[in-house]
């Protein structure tokens, strides 16, 4: 092996580490975008949790109208992982620099109160994953007494996230809230996976 090979060998096998692998031969295994929940489970849990992070880059670079790089910096989270795991909601590099995209298509959960119960549901994108934090924190908010819950949780009436209706009766979500039925979800989240 010449000096050459041994070095880009060695900066794959580095990139596959920032992406949340443990060496290049094990990234090739997996999607590089899961599209289903089977292939989302396949992924090791560190490259999940990178995922995870770099779904974060994303969305306070929506928010906030950063660059992908200034978005990275700030959650420390590697250049690399963000242009691999979220490159659909990346446009192309001009100037040095990388815009995010107004939307993407990617698989996300979220957990949300369906049907009496704690879930977490599919949403593929952004956008339905936007609706599906606001409908959760409506619910939350109106679960701690927050001032005009009521009212924000009214607006979710008739919604649908990841095919499930969003639960609006209060008095389904404040029988939750009593019983302590919230969960662990991280605990929802390996269940899920397995």
């Amino acid at each position: 092996m010449s000096k050459n090979q041994k070095a880009a060998y060695a900066r794959r096998n580095q990139l596959a580490r920032e992406r949340g692998f443990r060496s290049y031969a094990q990234q090739r295994r997996y999607q590089k975008n899961p599209t289903t929940h089977k292939a989302l489970a396949a992924l090791p849990e560190s490259a999940r949790q990178v995922r995870n992070d770099v779904t974060a880059v994303l969305r306070v670079a929506r928010e906030e109208k950063l660059t992908a790089e200034q978005a990275s910096q700030r959650l420390q989270v590697p250049m690399s992982a963000v242009v691999w795991w979220g490159d659909s909601g990346l446009e192309p590099k001009r100037g040095g620099v990388t815009r995010v995209k107004k939307g993407d298509r990617r698989l996300q959960w979220h957990p949300l109160i369906v049907n009496g119960q704690v879930t977490l549901v599919e949403t593929r994108g952004s956008q339905a994953a936007k609706k599906a934090q606001a409908a959760y924190r409506a619910q939350l908010a109106f679960l701690d007494g927050a001032d005009g819950a009521g009212e924000a949780l009214a607006k979710f009436k008739g919604v649908r996230v990841g095919g499930h209706p969003v639960e609006t009766n209060q008095a389904v979500i404040g029988e939750i809230g009593r019983r302590g039925d919230l969960g662990d979800i991280g605990d929802m989240y390996r269940a899920w996976l397995s």
